[in-house]
């Protein structure tokens, strides 16, 4: 086979972009055959690739068509066909090409899905290239067998314009790739998009002001960079914001170098976005002003970038450069006042008015005069201008507030109350006159000095909520172009009301240690009273102990044990009553072992105290040992060294047991022999 001589060399082997990882394997490795048979077994090659890898949308499935090693026999596919074709033909120095022509409609942005394979190995490189129709390069990058899902290559940001573009497949012969199959598909996303080559101002990208377009750090243009310049056409001098915005996954080193230069190519600005700076805020907010004529930006993703082979989108707006609006006209109900603009830039501005009360907008006053209603005494009026323009960033601003007097009442007396006050009794409001006498009289009635919810009519009947408490009633005129005033009347106390039955509680159960209390609280009045028990322990409260039951502990042991019983109800006093007090029995011991000694009975030697088995077998256990009955001072262990003290003598040793709720019991061992010297 010829060698493809339309393909310009790769000028380097780009790495592995940051951010792209790997996912779950899939199919499995084809070994294939060389030499003569290695034709006839293509086709099932690429039938157990199809087999093998998994499902990818696609209008028809199409084979490799072998000659298709340069641009002039490209083989022709359609955008969003499946190609299956296999690196077995040494069509190229040493390797195979394989280089397929597509037609994109229209400009935008190209996915290539290419899948191969999984389990090929570690090492080795698979050439992917995408040209342009002249053969100018738009993509040059390399996978490598971990790779074989397509997302690394599916994610890398390819712009075509309209017209067509070729991709090429190199695999050297002898590699991991030989004789492997794999499948292409290529889909084209509409959009505006940058035309490569655009690495100078003379082949600039030319975009509109206000319109978005798509770019990306991807061919190498220029010295170990990509550089993409863009032409904005200013018809006057403006003051222009860039919005430049990419992927916010990448880290947070330098990922561009922006440059903005006016029509002889003089910098204007350069800024340096991070990481950080994906969303564009820093340099869209980094106001620029430009001359009339060309207006550049020039955007360097360096090779070493994370951001290389990401996609990015650039907008150029011009920005209207708004003028404070004053207003004219006197101050008050029924009058008329005047917005004056003054002058705004660029010319051709088309301005539009809103008028604000407090600032919000005033429904239909979008004139550049108001006349001043009673729904603005007592308001701060101000008028907002809006400037826009085709390409230009909207501007607005907002004249200086001014406060519209309101009118004051002639007469505001203090309402008054009348009616008993007790709960289930209605009180009634006496407002007084009030002038003008067409004011709105509203009512809200108090408890505490507290509004009470929907009490807002001029009679309240008095509830439960109020026994104890101090209610009033807060009248409040109301009237358009008035300032509103309130008068609040003097207050009542409500009396609480009391409980009609509050017995004594009666305990039943066994007072022992283990058993269950049970308390009866009898009967109280009124019969919704709620009651709340507390247990006592010589008539301190046992905590968590506030049900009707309450079992009896080791803690209760030797104690006495009461219950308190509470009654509570809205509008009443609540009131508390105590039973009698139960004394729980301390617990004894189920068993106590009478100590034995063993040792010898010679001075010098040491005695030791067997205590047996006590019953609960926690009980803490404390020694004394005697001389003759009587106690040996310090001998408080459960061993004992016989002294010259001891001749003659006869020791025996008393074993105490403790115990928190039982009775302390104590046992004597039998005294030993006689001590010998």
């Amino acid at each position: 086979m010829p060698h493809p001589t339309a393909l310009p060399a790769p000028a380097h082997t780009p790495k592995r972009p940051a951010g792209w990882d790997d996912v779950a394997p899939w199919g499995s490795s084809l070994s294939g055959w060389r030499g003569a048979l290695l034709g006839a077994f293509t086709v099932l090659v690429l039938l157990a690739s199809m087999i093998a890898a998994p499902p990818v949308q696609a209008s028809s499935t199409v084979l490799e068509r072998e000659p298709n090693n340069n641009t002039q026999n490209a083989q022709v596919v359609n955008l969003g066909d499946t190609v299956h074709g296999s690196f077995s033909t040494r069509d190229c120095t040493q390797s195979d090409c394989d280089i397929y022509r597509f037609s994109a409609t229209q400009a935008g942005r190209v996915q290539l899905d290419l899948r191969f394979a999984d389990g090929l190995g570690t090492s080795g490189e698979l050439e992917v290239r995408v040209l342009g129709a002249q053969g100018n390069a738009l993509l040059d990058t390399a996978l490598s067998p971990s790779d074989h899902n397509g997302a690394r290559l599916h994610n890398v940001a390819v712009y075509v314009p309209a017209g067509t573009f070729y991709v090429s497949l190199k695999a050297r012969e002898r590699s991991v790739w030989w004789n492997q199959a794999y499948q292409l598909t290529a889909t084209l996303a509409p959009a505006r998009v940058e035309n490569e080559p655009n690495n100078s101002t003379a082949t600039a990208t030319a975009v509109g002001l206000g319109q978005t377009i798509q770019g990306a750090g991807i061919t190498g243009d220029c010295t170990q960079a990509d550089c993409d310049y863009f032409r904005v056409n200013l018809s006057q001098a403006s003051r222009l914001s860039v919005d430049f915005q990419f992927p916010c996954h990448l880290g947070t080193d330098q990922m561009y170098t922006v440059t903005l230069l006016d029509q002889n190519g003089t910098r204007l600005a350069e800024h340096k976005p991070r990481g950080s700076d994906c969303n564009g805020k820093a340099l869209r907010e980094s106001l620029v002003s430009a001359p009339a004529g060309n207006f550049y930006v020039y955007v360097k993703t360096m090779k070493r970038s994370p951001a290389f082979g990401k996609a990015y989108s650039l907008t150029v707006n011009g920005l209207v450069t708004p003028v404070t609006p004053t207003v004219s006209g006197t101050v008050k109900v029924g009058s008329t006042l005047t917005a004056q603009p003054g002058t705004w830039s660029p010319s051709g501005t088309a301005l539009t008015y809103q008028w604000l009360r407090d600032g919000k907008a005033i429904k239909g006053a979008t004139k550049s005069t108001y006349k001043l209603g009673s729904a603005d005494a007592g308001k701060k009026v101000s008028v907002k201008v809006t400037g826009t323009r085709s390409g230009y960033r909207t501007g607005e601003a907002t004249s200086k507030t001014h406060s519209v007097p309101l009118q004051t009442f002639t007469a505001t007396p203090a309402p008054t109350l009348s009616g008993t006050t007790k709960v289930g009794s209605t009180l009634t409001a006496k407002p007084g006159t009030w002038a003008p006498g067409d004011a709105q009289l509203g009512y809200q009635w108090l408890r505490d000095g507290k509004a009470i919810k929907g009490a807002t009519k001029s009679t309240y009947r008095l509830k439960d909520l109020d026994a104890g408490k101090k209610v009033s009633v807060r009248v409040t005129g109301a009237k358009n172009g008035y300032a509103s005033v309130a008068k609040t009347s003097g207050t009542r106390s409500v009396p609480m009301q009391t409980l009609t039955a509050v017995p004594t509680p009666t305990v039943s159960g066994t007072a022992k240690v283990g058993a269950s209390l049970k308390a009866a609280p009898g009967t109280w009045g009124p019969k919704d009273t709620s009651l709340s028990y507390q247990w006592l322990r010589e008539g301190k409260a046992i905590m968590g102990a506030t049900k009707s039951t309450y079992k009896l502990s080791a803690s209760d042991a030797g104690k006495k044990v009461s219950v308190r019983v509470t009654g509570k109800k809205t509008g009443y006093a609540s009131q508390a009553k105590t039973s009698k007090a139960a004394t729980v029995p301390l617990q004894s011991f189920s068993r106590t072992p009478t100590p034995k000694i063993t040792g010898s009975t010679k001075v010098g030697s040491t005695l030791k105290a067997q205590t047996g088995s006590w019953r609960p077998s926690d009980a803490k256990l404390s020694y004394q040992w005697l001389r003759d009955g009587k106690v040996i001072k310090k001998a408080t262990r459960s061993s004992y060294t016989l002294t010259r003290s001891d001749v003659g003598k006869r020791i025996s040793v008393r074993v105490t047991a403790t115990k928190s709720g039982y009775k302390d019991a104590a046992k004597t061992s039998r005294a030993v022999s006689r001590i010998a010297r």
